[in-house]
């Protein structure tokens, strides 16, 4: 590839700018480490002025620190000490450089070079070693108050063996013995243990009641001859026994017993034998156990009754155990419309009958059914809703009734009792109005609730699948599906224009036809509705969809998830069951082949104005084409 002038140019000035910003280094790459490892800038018992300065080579070969120096800084920068020429400091050696010799200081080994221009000051400490080149090497202090030594007990400030701070001087090497300071020239620094720290813990969570074992506690400087762990909540504390420490980095085991009161969350303290600790807030959480809930799956909604004839005290909502147990309905919950409308009540403290009912009022409930039209749902003790049950406009005395697989209005509302069904008498000057009303009004195809159930829904599918919806029609008449349609949670419609659904037979509306995505996370629910709105069946799931399963219909209108999917034929009888257990029998039905359908999907408003600028965009590209080629 050839660059014009002009790129070249744009080349040069890219490099320019990258140079400019590389950092110029202030130190040799392979400069040797020799530093200030110790400063006496209190002086001594003895004098003030008995300050001194000691270099170490830490490097594991000797150099030459001729014409090396030292400069102070008190607000400018100023030269203090020169090392002389043919000045090596062998690897691990010492070099003192002292204001006095060793006769007037409380140092009682020779000096390596006396000096009295050494002055270390008090309050703006700051120096610097540079090589023979200029080149600095090491600083100590940061202008302001110097971070070790003490001027009352007259300790030196001394380097950390990591090299990255400073502390006091705890012992005396070196000095006269008849001194009481704290310093070590020419000899090791004082050794000091560094408090332990801890930065993870493994694991973070406990059950009130059992041991926690903890796996791992990650930090460092735990003294491997011994540490003390406790869990700290305010002013209680947990102690651990079984202690293992692998390394002064790792803590591989520790035990806690649990009390049921001692719920919360929890700091960790890691104490060394030295006293010293290391701490990490809210490290743990201890939650009370996971109550033994009765999560049977055969409770299920079997009337209610939204607008008496008498008070709206006797609003009731009606539960029947399909199973030969009683059911305790400790955490279970009923609920109106999810979200608003009145507050869930709690059935803690209530039991229900095998095979018998449980009515509660609406003065017990608190739950307001609209006249209107209204939905209510059952959840376990785990949040997952179990039954659901919508009705549209209720009329006065009657309740919504189930009726084997259906919901009907009944004139003889049964609180706590078999399902009656009955229908109110029609008079003959009414059957008169209603013939004068089909004559005015075209003919509306309605199919009766619960005569077409969706029995399937395929949310995830694996590649070269899809997802799709099933329907079957479960009742003893082939039913039109014209003006009937489906809607998801989001609002989203696919009607049907035309097609005939035989009984027991089967329905599958392909993702590619309806237009339909189903959730994959967050739950979705499915509606299938009669040309007015109401709904002739729903099903939903709550959870987050597994990949290549399907949600099933039970019988009683629960469902499942189950691993395999079965489009066009009856859902498995022999559950291979995944996520949760809710039942183990499945309504029989015929396998019938899929029936073709015809339909339009629908568009949100959002879709629609999303093809229309996609269509405009279209244009004003062709159009501008065909511009540049007429030009």
């Amino acid at each position: 590839m050839k660059l014009g002038r002009y790129g070249w140019l744009l080349c040069l000035s890219l490099i320019a700018v990258v140079a400019i910003q590389i950092p110029r280094p202030t130190v040799h790459a392979d400069s040797p480490l020799v530093i200030i490892s110790e400063l006496a800038w209190a002086g001594s018992s003895l004098s003030s002025q008995d300050e001194w300065i000691e270099l170490r080579n830490v490097g594991s070969t000797d150099v030459d620190i001729s014409n090396w120096s030292l400069t102070k800084d008190t607000g400018s920068e100023s030269a203090m000490v020169t090392i002389p020429l043919e000045t090596v400091l062998p690897s691990g050696a010492f070099f003192v450089i002292s204001n006095y010799d060793n006769v007037e200081s409380v140092i009682n080994i020779e000096p390596d070079l006396v000096d009295n221009a050494v002055t270390l000051s008090n309050s703006k400490l700051l120096i610097r070693l540079y090589d023979a080149d200029g080149l600095l090497q090491d600083t100590a202090g940061d202008g302001g108050v110097p971070p070790a030594g003490n001027n009352t007990s007259k300790s030196s400030m001394e380097r950390d063996i990591d090299l990255l701070g400073w502390h006091d001087a705890a012992i005396a090497v070196n000095l006269d013995p008849a001194v009481s300071d704290l310093a070590t020239p020419g000899a090791e620094n004082s050794s000091i243990s560094l408090p332990p720290t801890v930065s993870t813990v493994t694991p973070v969570t406990g059950i009130a009641g059992e041991q926690l074992v903890i796996e791992e506690i990650n930090g460092d400087n735990f003294d491997i001859d011994g540490v003390v762990i406790k869990l700290v909540q305010n002013e209680r504390e947990l102690v651990a026994n079984d202690v293992s420490i692998a390394s002064s980095t790792l803590i591989d085991n520790a035990v806690f017993d649990i009390e049921i009161t001692d719920t919360g969350v929890w700091s960790i303290e890691v104490t060394n034998p030295d006293g010293q600790s290391g701490y990490l807030g809210s490290a743990i959480t201890i939650s009370e156990p996971e109550p033994e809930w009765d999560l049977n799956p055969l409770v299920r909604l079997n009337e209610l009754y939204p607008r008496p004839g008498t008070s709206s005290s006797d609003e009731f909502i009606e539960l029947i155990n399909l199973s030969d147990k009683t059911v305790i309905l400790d955490g279970w919950e009923l609920d109106d419309e999810v979200g608003s409308g009145s507050a869930r009540f709690k059935l803690d403290g209530f039991s229900l009958p095998a095979r018998g009912y449980l009515t509660f009022y609406k003065t017990q409930s608190k739950i307001t059914l609209n006249d209107s039209g209204d939905e209510v749902h059952l959840f376990l003790p785990t949040g997952d809703e179990l039954d659901i049950v919508v009705y549209e406009s209720a009329p006065k005395a009657q309740s919504w009734a189930k009726n084997t697989s259906n919901w009907e209005w009944t004139t003889t509302p049964t609180a706590n009792g078999n399902n009656i069904f009955t229908q109110p008498e029609i008079q003959e000057s009414e059957i008169d109005e209603e013939e004068e009303d089909l004559q005015i009004e075209p003919r509306i195809n309605l199919l009766p609730i619960g005569s077409v159930v969706i029995t399937e829904l395929y949310p995830d599918p694996l590649e070269g699948e899809q997802e799709f919806i099933e329907l079957l029609n479960i009742s003893s008449k082939s039913v039109s599906l014209e003006g009937v349609f489906i809607e998801d949670a989001g609002g989203k419609r696919y009607k049907f224009m035309s097609g005939t659904l035989n009984p027991d037979q089967r329905l599958v509306i392909y993702r590619d036809t309806s237009g339909i995505a189903l959730n994959n996370t967050g739950g979705e629910e499915i509606s299938l509705l009669n040309p007015d709105g109401t709904v002739i069946s729903k099903l939903s799931y709550p959870d987050k969809a597994p990949i290549s399963a399907a949600f099933i219909r039970l019988d009683n209108n629960q469902g499942t998830w189950v691993s395999v999917s079965t489009p066009g034929t009856k859902n498995p009888t022999d559950l291979i069951e995944i996520e949760r257990e809710v039942g183990a029998w499945v309504d029989s039905t015929q396998e019938e082949n899929s029936l073709p359908v015809t339909g339009i999907p629908g568009f949100s408003r959002l879709g629609l104005l999303f093809w229309i600028l996609l269509v405009i965009i279209s244009g004003y590209s062709i159009h501008e084409r065909a511009n540049h080629k007429n030009s």
